[in-house]
This record gives C-alpha cells, structure tokens and sequence, in this order.
C-alpha cells in the first residue's frame, strides 16, 4: 500500500511538471509575440488648398507579417479622400490589397491580406511605406492641422462582438496588435496660379 501510494504520488508530480513546463513555454511564447517590435505610423503631410496630396503610412516590424488591416481616421471637411496605394513590399500577385474609405464617414479600412496558397506570403518592412492615401484639398480649406489617426470600436451584431482595431498577423497566424503613431496633415491657403485649372477631374 506504501509502495503503490509512492508510485502514484511520483507519477502526480511529474504529470504537474510537464503541465508547468508547458505553461511557462506558452507565457514565454505570448509574452514574446506580444513584445515584438511592430508599428504603423503616420508621416506629416503639407499641402496647399487646391492641390491633390498624399499621406504616408509607413509600418516598422522585425518579424514577419502576413497581414496587416489599419481602421484609418480622417476627420476634416477641408479634404476628400481620393484614393489609396499600396508599395511594393506588398505585390498584388501575393496579396489581396483593398481599402474601405468613406468620405461620409471620414474613416475607414485598409487591408493588406495575403492571397490563399500553400505557402502564405510575409513581408518585413524597416520604417518603409506600406501605402499611401490621396486626398484633394478644399479651395477654401483653413489653414491648420488636419489629424490622420486610427481608430477603436467594440460592439455586438448578430450574437457576435465585433472589434474594430489595428492588428497583423505573422506567417502562423498569430495576431499581433501593432502600435500606432499619428500623424497630421498641415493645409496652407498660398497657391499658385492657375493651380485650380491643374486639379485632376
């Protein structure tokens, strides 16, 4: 009986072992996807009123990424939304590359999604531009600071919760939520002559 009471008592011990030696693995593991260095951030733009400019969002990470998807905010009656382009850290023959910007709404999505085959394309990115919105300034658009951000939503739709936020995602799927740091657009009233005739219809 004292035999058997050891044995089984030796058995326990191991078994909580090996279930401590795994979790400390899986916290290393998540502690250390979540420490990686990724970022998106916002770099200023300067524009004069009547001009069609740029904004550029470079992103920064030292781990491979297979996705990326950035909620945009664009809040200004100043400007429209012309367009976004992506760079070529992110080819359209490997990545499903689209952008849901309202001028409605001033904010929206862009998603950088890699196209489904057996091996799932990933791109590192050293503070290099990963697109870049168009926008056209108003004629009559006040001189100021125009704020480029991205945004936050939680909410529940049909038995789910939804969260609206910036996040990736490596080469094994795991989600990682990149930092972000803003950036502004700064509008001028000086233009050139002729430069409303020089505005792309």
């Amino acid at each position: 009986m004292g035999l058997l009471y050891l044995i089984l008592r030796g058995v326990r011990l191991r078994i909580r072992t090996i279930l401590l030696h795994f979790m400390t693995i899986s916290m290393i593991s998540i502690a250390g996807l979540s420490a990686q260095n990724v970022s998106v951030r916002v770099e200023d733009a300067y524009s004069r009123a009547g001009e069609l400019g740029y904004v550029r969002f470079l992103c920064n990470t030292n781990v491979p990424l297979a996705s990326l998807i950035v909620p945009v905010k664009l809040v200004s009656e100043d400007l429209t939304i012309d367009s976004v382009v992506f760079s070529n850290l992110v080819p359209a023959n490997l990545y499903v590359l689209n952008s849901q910007l309202s001028n409605a709404r001033r904010r929206g999505f862009v998603h950088i999604l890699p196209k489904i085959s057996d091996d799932i394309a990933t791109f590192y990115a050293y503070d290099e531009e990963i697109f870049r919105i168009y926008y056209r300034v108003k004629l009559n658009a006040d001189e100021g600071e125009i704020p480029v951000d991205t945004f936050y939503n939680r909410f529940y739709d049909a038995g789910f919760w939804i969260t609206e936020e910036i996040q990736a995602s490596d080469g094994l799927g795991r989600t990682i939520r990149p930092d972000f740091q803003s950036g502004s657009i700064w509008t001028d009233q000086t233009t050139d002559v002729g430069s409303e005739a020089e505005l792309i219809p």
